[in-house]
């Protein structure tokens, strides 16, 4: 092997060991407080000062207006922030918020399945292609700090079930915030209380996720989220 090819292996090698580390959040300041130098040379040089937000939505085309005016006022919100955002799709409601944040300016990383990568467009930038929705969802809670719950559908809710349970039982810290607009999930919500009340959920639902039912309440929440990890992800 090359000296170059074995630099670069030995420096992704590296990387990987890194995002292995680091996969959940870190409190930067505290540590680098008593661990000053070593701190302030490794850590504040590794800190990202944003999030990477994936939001689970639906791929449907043929739903009522409404749900895209609510995506579109959620892009307006997302827009104003510098962080990440991840969508699993490229049609629907997924398509739609790809689509706007692209026209503002901004890219947004699609998860795409094999099975649906032609419906990518040469203006998509960012994006990855998986083998099935099982790695798609791997990415998700690999890559991401936050799950956006938009009204959706069977996958919209096998994303949102497979993160709270990972943030119930791996302790993931994955911050969870389902939007409940016009009480679309009114009888998820319902299920989930009946679990907890019948001893089958061993940590409150408000422990394990935000509940919002609005786009201005989710800002306020947003907001919320984005002070309390101030002392950024690595």
């Amino acid at each position: 092997m090359y000296l170059p090819e074995l630099s670069r292996v030995l420096s992704l090698v590296a990387l990987k060991l890194l995002r292995a580390c680091f996969l959940t959040r870190i409190k930067v300041v505290p540590w680098v407080q008593t661990h000053p130098f070593v701190g302030m040379s490794f850590f504040y040089f590794l800190r990202r000062d944003y999030m990477k937000v994936f939001v689970a939505c639906s791929s449907m085309t043929k739903i009522e207006d409404k749900y895209f005016n609510y995506a579109k006022e959620l892009c307006n919100l997302l827009n104003k922030y510098d962080d990440e955002v991840y969508v699993g799709g490229k049609i629907g409601i997924m398509g739609y918020i790809s689509d706007t944040l692209r026209s503002w300016g901004k890219d947004t990383n699609i998860i795409i399945t094999e099975l649906y990568k032609n419906e990518l467009t040469k203006e998509d930038k960012l994006y990855t292609v998986v083998n099935n929705t099982e790695d798609r969802l791997h990415m998700l809670l690999s890559e991401c700090d936050t799950l956006v719950v938009f009204p959706g559908g069977l996958g919209t809710l096998s994303e949102l079930f497979e993160v709270m349970e990972s943030k119930r039982s791996d302790k993931r810290n994955i911050d969870i915030i389902i939007l409940n607009i016009d009480n679309y999930y009114d009888d998820v919500i319902a299920v989930l209380k009946k679990y907890e009340k019948n001893g089958f959920l061993n940590k409150k639902l408000e422990d394990l996720s935000y509940i919002v039912s609005s786009i201005q309440e989710f800002d306020l929440v947003y907001s919320k989220i984005k002070e309390e990890n101030n002392v950024k992800k690595i």
